[in-house]
């Protein structure tokens, strides 16, 4: 039978070794989430997350504009808030990251453009007000290829434009899905606004091809985009389409695109994101 005084060190012992286990949990949270986190190590990175923000911008509208359809190919739901999640890591990685003071001036104005559109996000949509969620999530993208822009200009890799460039294709295959998305609530109010990004889509497939022409690798994936520019050349004037066709081949140029911009960045620097 134990003491009272051998019971009382047993208890103390106790709390001591329950305060050791805390400390611990605490230590390994903070160190996933350290892991978890985005760090930038150098400009083509930052190039690189900063040009993500802009395909995210038209992502979010794109999921957005499903989820008020009741579309639940793939989740949109659950996309949407994870992607609303990462431009907010993204933010964050940037802010901690720039020292420039006029490129650190341009990520306020896309903090502010963001206030705005997850304002915008986290309410219910309305199909008359289709063309303003247009409006918004393009300042936003817009906002955002300025930030990417200067942190272009600024930069001391020979690469970085091809980074830029590369990158972009991600934006452009979100917007493509976002405008087919508002086909069915603007009807043809979006058609100006798809001749201009196909135009973009030709100019950079065209620079890309010019930059890359000696890279074996990145021919492949160019070859590849160049099949996705005629389809939806050809996609273009359709009166009818099948939206969850639209979302795969989008989706598919995404990640070949993304593939490309990583490929960049890691190929001229020791690591990628």
């Amino acid at each position: 039978m134990m003491t009272n005084s051998e019971r009382r060190v047993e208890f103390s012992f106790r709390l001591f070794e329950g305060e050791v286990l805390k400390r611990m949990f605490i230590v390994v949270l903070i160190g996933t989430a350290s892991l978890n986190a985005l760090e930038i190590k150098n400009d083509l990175q930052a190039i690189n997350l900063a040009g993500s923000e802009r395909m995210m911008s038209m992502k979010m509208l794109k999921d957005y504009i499903l989820v008020a359809m009741n579309d639940t190919y793939k989740n949109p739901k659950k996309d949407l808030q994870k992607t609303m999640e990462r431009f907010e890591e993204t933010q964050r990685a940037l802010d901690a990251y720039v020292k420039d003071p006029e490129i650190a001036e341009q990520l306020k104005k896309v903090d502010q453009m963001w206030n705005n559109a997850k304002n915008m996000l986290e309410s219910p949509p309305k199909k008359e007000e289709a063309l303003k969620y247009l409006k918004t999530m393009n300042i936003l993208k817009e906002t955002a290829n300025e930030a990417t822009v200067l942190l272009t200009k600024k930069s001391k890799h020979g690469t970085s434009q091809a980074v830029n460039t590369a990158g972009r294709l991600r934006a452009i295959s979100q917007t493509i899905a976002a405008l087919y998305m508002l086909k069915t609530w603007a009807e043809d109010k979006t058609r100006s606004s798809m001749e201009k990004v196909m135009k973009n889509f030709r100019n950079s497939l065209d620079f890309l091809k010019r930059a890359l022409k000696n890279d074996t690798q990145a021919k492949k994936v160019l070859k590849n985009m160049e099949k996705n520019y005629l389809f939806f050349s050809m996609m273009e004037d359709a009166e009818v389409f099948t939206p969850i066709l639209v979302i795969k081949r989008t989706n598919r140029m995404l990640k070949k695109a993304d593939d490309l911009t990583r490929y960049l960045v890691k190929k001229q620097t020791k690591g990628g994101e």
